[in-house]
């Protein structure tokens, strides 16, 4: 019988007392104390305690709370290996001459191979003489008498959520090498456990990696029903959260469990990647009942509990589930293991529970051969060699040795190592071992791994936690199934450029789509569920993936609505081209402005023959004569209806402005309206251009649609001669748009004359009575428009006071 005492730790004298009480059968107690198998016992100045997995126990219940017969459950090669890897691991230790000179380390293990019926082999490890006593100032060495200064262990997460609480008591070390729930980083419940193995955290985000990769998106997640199940189940939902992932099917694992229900569920969600995070045992049998069961053409994701296995591989018909992707531990060599299981196992005598003796240092293992164990799947294997080796440096540290000898009067602790542990910094193979201080290991990398057709594991990929590149995947060596193409697995097939995804049922990976319509667009980015609405001044077309900037207008608009070119008197401009029939042809859109110094050069010679044509006559001859030969005359000779350009004071004759087409008619012909301050029809006009008066800027040609103003009883308010068929074919446009002018602000229009006047004339006087064809640029914004935009729109006829 164990019994528990706490002591109060802030007097020398027992305080509160519970007493926990074990009932062991005396056989039992006795097979602990007289089980002495030398390959689970070695003396040693200190001593390292090992729990192992050499047998694993099917049964989950029990009547009575009895140990077990570790020796009757199911043998577990890969167990005895890592427990052989111990034994080579401290005798290695034994032999340096760097490492612990001059002190031997020794060993305790036991057959951990229950969840629940194993506290035996925990109690003797942590009692002295029967009595497991907490340790305080008073009673620091109570728990360092057993010599048991750490323990290397347990395998699983479950046994070690088990028996964990035992350990953190006493505050004696605990490096698991196989533990990898993410529950032991939380340091305020296991502050002295320590790990040579990731946590289920990165194993899963390397899984995350792959399937991201291949684009894998519908997937079945199967864990195991335990604790390593089911923490790596909740960290793969967690970050499959802001992915395009979904699982879309997930179940429970247990061993010697029918899986027919699990695999037809997966077939009716048509799912073709299925990941297992489940123990070897567990996993192996899942496998094995899909081959049965006639599984095929699927992509399986392996945990790095069985992604090594050494015989699944080379299993008959195992090609026709398809192909198997794992992940795994690096897989290094220890130099010397494999010559020391060849060397020692023909000397090992192991354990015989002979008599009816129960003992958990029993390995009925007489059967194997060096070879068979040297074969195993060496998962694990550099995390025992690893927890070793890291509790052996601060052991080193805490006796303060040097090259030579230890300081062996230093007192020796668990407490005092678990601190060393923590700082542990050493190589190790090339790695360099070091505890974060979540007790989770800062060094070590994973393997991405592929079963290939020849039953041979092959490496094809990497992922590493401390380097610039840390994924990387060789796709190109993996043979898939099927027609070797990479498979695919997705709830709906990806949505056309410019579609936005409608989410159908519960998950966001079934889905339709929908085209954005005109006027918005669609970043697969950011949201590929939205169409997002373009801004004021931008447009697009359906199924857009960005918006494009307007103009001034939108682009259907200014094609279907031809643009009207206004002559800007005075500023230098010229009137709009003519084509060869005689009309003006349609203006040019603001990106066509190169042509204005043409027009300007065209507007100086109007201003200078209008201003030659006052200072003779006083007004502007309703007569001149005209040298030059009019537009299509080739003999030279003027038309009967076409008087030469008036002759200018210098005795030159003006130049006409270049007329293509064919000959003009008067400009004001019977029966077209007149200015309305004309007295009088006036005198036919010449071809030439009108003139600038001395008091105004020069006047534009009445081919222009016009907006009419009412002006002050002047000459220089007389409109510019115009011809007739001009005339005719400009009122029509005018009418076809008088129905659609408007009034515009007097404001707008100050501003619009401003714009249209010489540099240095001052506008004095306007009564403005204006009709307005465009509106859209001056409403728009605010009765303010620009040089370049804002003109084109508009079509003016004026007159006014102004002087220089």
């Amino acid at each position: 019988m164990y019994y528990l005492c706490y002591m109060d730790s802030n007097t020398n004298r027992m305080g509160h007392l519970f007493t926990v009480c074990f009932y062991l059968m005396g056989h039992v107690l006795f097979a602990l104390t007289h089980c002495n198998s030398s390959d689970f016992h070695l003396n040693g100045d200190y001593l390292l305690g090992g729990l192992f997995d050499i047998h694993t126990s099917s049964s989950a219940s029990h009547d009575r709370p009895e140990a077990i017969d570790c020796s009757s459950q199911a043998f577990s090669l890969s167990g005895y290996r890592r427990f052989q890897l111990m034994r080579f691991s401290v005798e290695e230790i034994n032999n340096s001459t760097k490492l612990l000179p001059n002190v031997s380390l020794g060993f305790k293990i036991f057959d951990h191979c229950s969840v629940a019926n194993n506290f035996p082999d925990v109690l003797n490890l942590i009692s002295t003489d029967g009595l497991i006593q907490p340790w305080s100032k008073a009673h620091q060495h109570v728990s360092a008498a057993s010599k048991v200064v750490a323990v290397v262990g347990p395998f699983s997460s479950t046994d070690t959520l088990t028996v964990a609480p035992l350990f953190m008591m006493d505050l004696i070390p605990l490096v698991s090498y196989g533990a990898a729930s993410s529950e032991f980083s939380e340091k305020a419940k296991y502050w002295s456990f320590l790990r040579t193995v990731h946590s289920n955290k990165d194993t899963v985000r390397v899984i995350v990696s792959i399937l991201e990769y291949f684009q894998w998106h519908w997937v079945a997640f199967l864990g195991s029903d335990d604790a390593y199940g089911n923490d790596g189940q909740e960290l793969f939902i967690k970050m499959i959260k802001d992915t395009h992932i979904c699982m879309a099917y997930t179940s429970k694992l247990k061993p010697s469990f029918n899986y027919s229900v699990t695999f037809q569920q997966i077939e009716a969600h048509r799912i073709t990647t299925i990941v297992v995070f489940a123990p070897k045992r567990t996993a192996v049998y899942l496998i094995e009942s899909a081959i049965l069961m006639g599984v095929t053409n699927k992509v399986w994701i392996a945990g790095e509990t069985w992604s090594l296995n050494e015989k699944l591989p080379k299993r008959k018909d195992i090609q026709k589930i398809g192909t198997v992707l794992g992940v795994s531990q690096p897989v290094l060599t220890i130099s010397g293991f494999s010559d020391y299981l060849l060397t020692s196992h023909s000397k090992i005598q192991c354990g015989d529970a002979g008599g009816g003796q129960l003992c958990d240092q029993v390995c009925n293992c007489s059967s194997l051969s060096a070879q068979d164990i040297i074969s195993m799947d060496p998962s694990y294997s550099f995390s025992v060699y690893s927890a070793v080796y890291a509790i052996a440096h601060a052991l080193h540290n805490v006796l303060q040795c040097d090259k030579d000898t230890c300081h062996r009067n230093n007192a020796v602790n668990p407490q005092k190592v678990l601190a060393e542990l923590t700082k542990s910094n050493f190589s190790l193979l090339n790695e360099t071992i070091r505890f974060d201080e979540h007790g989770d290991p800062m060094f070590g990398s994973f393997f991405i791994v592929f079963w290939n057709q020849s039953g041979d594991i092959e490496e094809v990929g990497f992922y590493k936690f401390l380097s610039s590149i840390h994924f990387f995947i060789d796709d190109s060596r993996i043979r898939w199934h099927g027609n070797g193409m990479v498979p695919t697995s997705r709830c709906s097939l990806e949505c056309p450029v410019g579609f936005a995804k409608k989410q159908d049922g519960i998950y966001k990976c079934c889905f339709t789509c929908e085209e954005c319509p005109k006027g918005t667009y669609i970043n697969i980015t950011d949201d590929p569920y939205t169409c997002v609405a373009c801004k004021e001044t931008e447009w697009s077309t359906a199924a857009s993936t960005s918006c494009t900037q307007r103009q001034s207008a939108d682009p259907a608009t200014q094609r279907a609505q031809p643009k009207q070119q206004v002559w800007r008197p005075g500023n230098q401009g010229s009137p709009a081209p003519r084509s060869q029939t005689g009309q003006r042809r349609e203006p040019q859109s603001p990106a066509h402005r190169a042509n204005r110094k043409s027009r300007q050069q065209a507007a100086d010679r109007h201003a200078r023959q209008r201003t030659g044509h006052e200072r003779s006559s006083g007004r502007p001859d309703p007569k001149p004569a005209r040298e030059n030969p009019p537009h299509g005359q080739k003999d030279g000779t003027p038309r009967p209806t076409k008087p030469r350009d008036s002759p200018q004071p210098d005795g030159k004759t003006a130049p006409a402005p270049p007329a293509p087409g064919p000959p003009r008619p008067h400009p004001h012909p019977q029966g077209a309206r007149r200015s309305p301050h004309q007295a009088t029809p006036p005198e036919p006009a010449t071809t030439g251009p009108p003139s600038a008066g001395p008091r105004g800027p020069p006047i534009p040609t009445a081919g222009t649609p016009t907006m009419e103003m009412e002006q002050p009883a002047t000459d220089l308010s007389k409109p510019p001669p115009e011809r007739g068929e001009k005339k005719k074919k400009c009122k029509k446009k005018q009418n076809k748009k008088k129905n659609s002018h408007q009034a515009v602000k007097v404001e707008c229009i100050l501003i619009l004359l401003k714009q249209l006047c010489f540099r240095r004339i001052w506008l004095i006087k306007a009564k403005l009575q204006i009709r307005i064809s465009w509106l859209s640029d001056c409403s728009n914004s605010n009765h303010k428009l620009s040089n370049e935009e804002g003109l084109i729109h508009f079509n003016i006829y004026c007159s006014l006071f102004a002087r220089k």
